[in-house]
């Protein structure tokens, strides 16, 4: 495993599914702690909390389809390795730093070839209730909408960030995230060589919360995108004269 946890080690990936069964009660999780391998952000659901979902209610089948769980190890200052899973479908995104990124370990991750934003699918995330930024999102979607073929919300940063790295998404933007929502994919993104870094073009993803990915044209034409529609935020805030 990645990182040892604090109280129990991480399970193996095949134990997954009978660690979950086994812990009922488990409540999700997400944090970042020091092991005797790094620095680890993980973030960890209850995979019975999933079934329970999709029993009560006709959402469910959905939800389920967009949880995740993301373990990260940091070295330095640096991620060096990453892990995203997804229960739903049995999914693993995997990657370490200067050997490649993997999908169930068999087939190498390789970012969108698409160079044209109009030709292209972003994925985002939409701030909730009682929290900040909802002017400033609703600036950059109808930017990003007017530009692009399309945006898909599926509600996991983290899987958006694999789904980037796979090529199923072109390119991902959102604000308001934590270290564990990003850890991972960030690496694993690098590794299938994308470009991610935060909504200024630095690389500041893990302390600002936010990110911007892709492929180095999609990346840098989305960064322009999010540029503009943030300066026209700014000057509607500013008073007049």
């Amino acid at each position: 495993s990645l990182c040892e946890a604090r109280e129990q080690p991480w399970p193996a990936r095949g134990s997954i599914q009978a660690k979950s069964r086994a812990s009922q009660s488990e409540a999700s999780t997400a944090l970042p702690f020091r092991s005797a391998r790094g620095t680890c952000f993980m973030r960890k659901v209850n995979l019975t909390d999933i079934a329970e979902d999709e029993r009560k209610s006709p959402k469910g089948k959905f939800h389920k389809f967009v949880k995740d769980i993301s373990i990260a190890l940091g070295r330095e200052g640096e991620i060096v390795a990453g892990l995203i899973f997804n229960p739903a479908n049995q999914e693993t995104f995997t990657a370490e730093r200067g050997k490649g990124a993997y999908l169930n370990d068999r087939r190498r991750l390789r970012v969108a070839a698409r160079t044209e934003l109009s030709a292209s699918v972003i994925g985002t995330g939409i701030p909730h209730s009682g929290r900040a930024g909802h002017d400033l999102f609703l600036k950059e979607l109808r930017a990003v909408m007017a530009a692009s073929a399309g945006v898909r919300r599926m509600g996991a940063a983290a899987l958006d960030l694999a789904w980037t790295a796979a090529g199923r998404l072109d390119g991902f933007w959102e604000r308001g995230l934590h270290p564990w929502d990003l850890a991972a994919g960030m690496i694993i993104l690098r590794e299938a060589g994308g470009y991610v870094t935060d909504a200024d073009g630095r690389d500041g993803i893990l302390t600002k919360g936010s990110v911007v990915a892709g492929n180095e044209a999609i990346h840098r034409g989305l960064l322009k995108l999010l540029k503009t529609a943030g300066a026209e935020t700014d000057l509607a805030a500013t008073p007049a004269d």
